[in-house]
C-alpha cells in the first residue's frame, strides 16, 4: 500500500477484539497506521501487545490536535461516535485538510420521539461531516438510512466476537443446566430483574443454576443466592470456557446498542434469551435458537427460562446448530473486508 495514503482509526473504549481487527488490517496493508483510543471502564489486558506501535491513548472529552499527538493529519479518519470531543476535534482537522471522515456508529433504531428529533438534528448539522458510516448490523443499517446515508455509504460488521477465541467445544446436551450472564452489574442490564426471576424459576427447576460474570454496583445484591455464582470479569479465553459450560446466555438489557457478548455466545453454541432492546437480536436471534422478550419483566423472564428448561435434547442440539450457523454472519474477516471497501472507495 502507498504509505502516502494516510489512514487513522479512533476507537472509544477500545475492546480487545477491536485491537485484533485493526491489527489484521495493518497486516493486510503492511502499514501500521495510527490508532487513537480511550481506555474502557473495565481493564482489558493485551491490547498493547497486539498494537505494539502507533497506539495513542487520549483523555475522554478533551479536544486534541494531530500535532499534539505527534502525527500528520491523515487523509482518511475512521472514528467511533459523533459526540466525542477527543475524536470530533481531530475529524474537523481532517476535513479542513481535504480528507474524509467515516463514522463508526453503534446506535440502533428505536423510532421514539427523542431519536426522531436526534435524526433531524443530525441531518441538519452533522451529516455533512461524514462521508460514510460503519455500523454493527441491521438495526444500525436502518438508523443510518434515516440519518441520510445512501446504501453505498453504509458498511456493516463493525462488531464481532473473536472467532479465533470463541468456539463451540462442548456439545450442548453434555453441558450442565446453566444460564450465563456476562456484563456489568448495573440497572440498565436488568440484573436484579434477572436474579428475581431466577429465584422464582429455581423453585420449580432446582437442577438449573446461573453464572453472573462481570462487575458493578449491584454485585452485593446478586451474590449469596442459591444456585447463583458470581465471578469477576475475565479475559476472553475464560469467558469462552464459561460459555461452553453453559446452555443459554441471558442478556435482558433495557438498552443495548448491539451486544458483542451475544455473538460470542452464538460462536460457542449457546442459546440466547434477549430483550428486543438488544441491537443484535435481529441479526443473531431466531425462534430456533433464541427467545426474545419485549421487556425485562420478572414474569417474562421466568416464562422464557421455563421454556428453555422444558426443551428436549433434540431441541437443544438444533438450537446449538442454529446459533453456530448465525454466528458466521459476523467475523474478523468480514470486518477487514468492510474496512477494505471503505479504503478502496474513499482513498484520494
Amino acid at each position: 500500500m502507498d504509505r502516502e495514503l494516510k489512514i487513522a482509526v479512533g476507537w472509544n473504549a477500545m475492546p480487545l477484539y477491536g485491537a485484533k481487527v485493526i491489527s489484521n488490517a495493518r497486516d493486510y496493508y503492511s502499514y501500521n497506521f495510527p490508532v487513537i483510543r480511550t481506555l474502557p471502564k473495565v481493564p482489558v489486558v493485551g491490547i498493547e501487545d497486539i498494537i505494539k506501535d502507533g497506539l495513542h491513548t487520549v483523555i475522554p472529552g478533551q479536544k486534541i490536535t494531530w500535532n499534539q499527538l505527534g502525527l500528520d493529519i491523515p487523509l482518511i479518519f475512521i472514528h467511533s461516535g459523533w459526540r466525542y470531543k477527543h475524536f470530533t476535534s481531530l475529524a474537523d482537522e481532517v476535513r479542513k485538510n481535504g480528507g474524509v471522515v467515516i463514522g463508526m456508529f453503534d446506535n440502533n433504531w428505536k423510532g421514539g420521539a427523542r431519536q426522531l428529533l436526534g435524526i433531524v438534528f443530525f441531518r441538519l448539522f452533522l451529516k455533512r461531516k461524514y462521508s460514510a458510516v460503519f455500523v454493527p448490523g441491521l438495526q444500525g443499517l436502518k438508523l443510518a438510512k434515516y440519518l441520510g446515508f445512501d446504501d453505498d455509504d453504509i458498511y456493516q460488521g463493525l462488531y464481532c466476537g473473536s472467532n479465533k477465541i470463541f468456539k463451540n467445544t462442548i456439545k450442548i446436551t453434555e453441558r450442565k443446566k446453566t444460564f450465563i450472564f456476562v456484563g456489568q452489574f448495573i440497572h440498565r442490564k436488568a440484573v436484579i430483574e434477572l436474579l428475581d426471576a431466577f429465584k422464582i424459576f429455581r423453585r420449580i427447576h432446582p437442577e438449573w443454576s446461573i453464572r453472573f460474570i462481570g462487575q458493578g454496583d449491584l454485585e452485593r445484591d446478586i451474590d449469596g443466592n442459591k444456585g447463583v455464582t458470581v465471578e469477576p470479569f475475565m479475559q476472553s479465553e475464560g469467558i469462552m470456557k464459561a460459555m461452553n459450560e453453559s446452555r443459554v446466555l441471558i442478556l435482558p438489557s433495557y438498552v443495548e446498542h448491539w451486544g458483542v457478548v451475544v455473538h460470542e455466545a452464538t460462536l460457542c453454541g449457546c442459546g440466547i434469551l434477549l430483550t428486543s432492546s438488544v441491537g443484535s437480536a435481529v441479526d443473531l436471534a431466531t425462534p430456533e435458537n433464541a427467545i426474545i422478550i419485549k421487556k425485562a419483566s420478572v414474569k417474562s423472564l421466568v416464562e422464557a427460562m421455563c421454556k428453555f428448561s422444558n426443551m428436549s435434547d433434540f431441541e437443544f442440539i438444533r438450537m446449538q446448530e442454529k446459533s453456530i450457523e448465525l454466528s458466521k454472519k459476523f467475523s474478523m474477516n468480514r470486518w477487514l473486508n468492510e474496512f477494505r471497501g471503505i479504503v478502496r472507495k474513499y482513498k484520494p
